[in-house]
């Protein structure tokens, strides 16, 4: 054997051994969840559950930090970054580290990451101000939009936001002036003074404007219709097929330990189907996602091409 074999050898060897080794002793310390957020919001609390599970389950301490800037690119490019050693995990929607959104991302996102297990997913709902328009119906509020084209202002949060609205704008051949807030509670603030007279948001921020009596959920951007909002119907039934929404999930950095997946996975699914969890998803998303990693990956690939098509219809470019 030539000394070149045998130091390949000797290298598999150990690799094999330092393989084994992890897959004995993980998890032996802190795990930390990343979630790119502020913290406070739906993604923080999500985090906290699914936290809270491992430790229980795997009697290990797990931690969440928030990393919010960007978007979501701080937070996401730590774990990208982070060794794969199943110690760093991310949590949230992936699409936004595309290359539709970010400059410098890839095609797909599942080549810098493993994914442990899906969370949720969370169309977008289309809200109005129905005080001066009285629309109670979709149509309605087209047909007051046309008769006002241009005059009429709609909520812009994030990019996703803006080219869901454009893409229904061009659907329904209505023209509406955005108009940038900072988040959703701003931007659902706006749409109860009338500022604005459109938003698509999320469940959450929808359902609590409904109760005013000055708003009206007129669609949700999805194929099937939401356990919190089971009276509104989608988009597609009536006749403007908009399909947008993010997805929310438990990643690591690419290369992670096929055993760290193996342990997680089904803590991960655990958790996602508590009802700890189902409350939450069911006031601020829009319904569990407990699918299999596979099957995921494909609705993220799908997310990822709706936006690619809207962005490339709407002339935007990744930031």
């Amino acid at each position: 054997m030539t000394r070149c074999l045998l130091q390949t050898c000797v290298m598999c060897a150990l690799a094999l051994l330092s393989s084994l080794a992890h897959a004995q002793t993980y998890p032996s310390r802190t795990i930390t969840i990343i979630q790119p957020l502020a913290a406070g919001g739906p993604s923080g609390i999500e985090a906290r559950i699914i936290a809270a599970k491992i430790q229980e389950r795997l009697k290990v301490t797990t931690i969440v930090e928030s990393r919010p800037g960007a978007g979501t690119l701080v937070g996401t490019n730590i774990v990208a970054k982070a060794t794969p050693d199943g110690y760093t995990l991310g949590h949230l929607y992936l699409s936004q580290y595309s290359n539709v959104f970010n400059k410098d991302g890839p095609a797909d996102p599942l080549q810098h990451f493993e994914i442990i297990g899906s969370n949720w997913i969370a169309p977008f709902v289309l809200s109005v101000n129905n005080e001066t328009s009285k629309a109670k119906t979709l149509a309605e509020f087209i047909a007051y939009a046309k008769a006002n084209q241009g005059k009429l202002n709609y909520a812009n949060t994030s990019n996703t936001v803006r080219l869901t609205q454009e893409t229904f704008n061009k659907l329904a051949g209505i023209q509406m002036q955005g108009i940038d807030y900072k988040g959703n509670s701003q931007a659902s603030t706006a749409l109860l003074a009338n500022e604005v007279q459109s938003y698509f948001g999320t469940v959450g921020g929808a359902a609590a404007n409904t109760k005013t009596g000055k708003v009206v959920v007129l669609g949700v951007a999805d194929d099937k219709r939401m356990p919190g909002l089971p009276d509104v119907p989608t988009m597609t039934e009536q006749g403007y097929p908009v399909k947008a929404y993010l997805t929310g999930a438990v990643y690591a950095p690419a290369g992670v330990p096929k055993n760290v997946v193996a342990i997680l996975e089904p803590i991960v699914r655990e958790a996602v189907v508590s009802t700890e969890m189902e409350r939450v998803i069911l006031q601020q998303r829009g319904r569990a996602l407990t699918v299999t990693r596979e099957e995921y990956a494909k609705i993220l690939r799908d997310e990822i091409d709706f936006w690619r098509g809207a962005a490339k219809a709407n002339n935007f470019q990744p930031q």
